[in-house]
C-alpha cells in the first residue's frame, strides 16, 4: 500500500512512501470448463510496468475442490516499462469445472496491461477467444 503525504508548502508535491508488505492487484474472469475438457488453452496478452513494478498473467483450472493447470508467471514477471509480449498455454484438465484468468500486477505501482484475451484451440491451427480482459489498455 502507499500514502501520500505533504512534502513541501511551496511546492505543493506529494510523497510517495512505500509501506510494508507486498501490494498488489488482480484483475480476473472465470469460465464453465466443461466443453473445453482436453483441449489447449493460450492467454496472451501485452504488459508494461513502472516504478520496478512486476506484471504477470495468470491462469487456472479448477477441478473442482482441486486445482488443475496454474500458471501465473511468478518465475517470468515482466519488468519492462516498454509493451512486452506474455503469454500463457497449457491443457485444460479432462475433468475440470471452471476456467480462471487475469492479470496480476505487484508493487509498486504504474501497470498496464492491454489485448489481453484467453482462447481455447478449437482445431489445429484455429482458436476460439473465450474472453477478452483488456483491448486498448486498462492501468492499475
Amino acid at each position: 500500500m502507499f500514502v501520500s503525504a505533504y512534502a513541501s508548502k511551496r511546492r505543493h508535491r506529494d510523497r510517495v512512501a512505500l509501506m510494508p508488505g507486498m501490494p498488489f492487484a488482480s484483475l480476473s474472469q472465470s469460465v464453465d470448463a466443461t466443453p473445453f475438457r482436453g483441449a489447449r488453452i493460450r492467454m496472451r496478452g501485452q504488459l508494461r510496468v513502472a516504478n520496478r513494478g512486476l506484471g504477470q498473467l495468470w491462469l487456472r483450472v479448477d477441478r473442482g475442490e482441486s486445482r488443475g493447470f496454474f500458471d501465473n508467471m511468478a518465475p517470468r514477471p515482466v519488468t519492462s516499462s516498454t509493451w512486452v509480449a506474455a503469454e500463457i498455454v497449457g491443457t485444460v484438465d479432462a475433468d475440470a469445472t471452471r476456467i480462471v484468468f487475469g492479470v496480476l500486477t505487484g508493487a509498486p505501482s504504474g501497470r498496464a496491461c492491454r489485448k489481453v484475451d484467453c482462447a481455447i484451440q478449437v482445431r489445429e491451427g484455429e482458436e476460439q477467444i473465450l474472453r477478452r480482459l483488456s483491448e486498448d489498455g486498462l492501468v492499475c
